[in-house]
Order: C-alpha cells, then sequence, then structure tokens
C-alpha cells in the first residue's frame, strides 16, 4: 500500500463517523463507530509498543507505527464525540413518558428510583405508573 491509499482508508471511515455523529445516528450504530474508534486507539498503540520492544534491540527507539498517528489524531476525538453523545443521553421524566403515550393507548409506564419534584396530572386513561422497588 502506499501513503495514500493508508491516508485514504484512514480517513475516510473518520469522515464518515463524523457525519454519522453530526446526523444523530440510531443507538447501535454509534455505539459500533464508537467502538470501532476505541479498538483503532488500543490496537495501534498496542501494536506500537510491541515493535518497539521486539527491535529495540536493531535501534528502534519509538513507538511509532503506520496507524499509529491516525489513532489519536483522528479516531480518539471521534470516540469522544460518540462517547459524549452516549454520557449526554438522559431518561425522561414520568411526566414526559406519561405525555408521550397516545390518549387511545394503554401503558405501562415504569419509574425509576429517585425522588421526583414534579407534579403529574394526568387525563389519559388506562395508565399504570409502576415503581421500581415493585
Amino acid at each position: 500500500m502506499s501513503p495514500l491509499t493508508d491516508m485514504v482508508t484512514n480517513l475516510v471511515p473518520v469522515l464518515f463517523g463524523c457525519a454519522m455523529l453530526a446526523a444523530g445516528m440510531p443507538y447501535v450504530v454509534s455505539l459500533m463507530w464508537f467502538l470501532l474508534c476505541v479498538m483503532e486507539v488500543v490496537v495501534h498503540t498496542a501494536a506500537g509498543v510491541r515493535m518497539k520492544r521486539r527491535f529495540g534491540a536493531q535501534g528502534k527507539r519509538t513507538i511509532y507505527n503506520p496507524g499509529l498517528a491516525t489513532s489519536p489524531l483522528a479516531f480518539l476525538p471521534v470516540a469522544v464525540g460518540y462517547g459524549w453523545m452516549f454520557a449526554a443521553v438522559r431518561r425522561p421524566t414520568p411526566a414526559e413518558a406519561v405525555l408521550a403515550v397516545p390518549y387511545e393507548e394503554e401503558a405501562l409506564v415504569q419509574v425509576g428510583p429517585g425522588i421526583y419534584r414534579e407534579k403529574l396530572v394526568c387525563e389519559k386513561r388506562c395508565i399504570t405508573l409502576r415503581g421500581a422497588g415493585a
């Protein structure tokens, strides 16, 4: 492979991952890209350390390998972006969950542990709220 093809094979997935992050892709697809980015960083760093240990006696002084430059500079920022996106996801409050149910539908809303300081007025019928400990 030439340096140009190496650059293209590393740059295209990073640009694609950034576009998917900006577009708000589904959770499963985002998780796959997050894991791919983390794997790239870990594998290339480990390979560089292994090569330095293996060829240190022959004069190798750095952990550099061909993929190591793109891992922290390209894949790591994308992984951080996806990690931030996963950390920002929050659960809806009980009021938000009840409001999301169509009026004609029956629903069971599971309420997680905690103290909720909100008033809930529900004119919908057949809505059941169940606590996490029930």
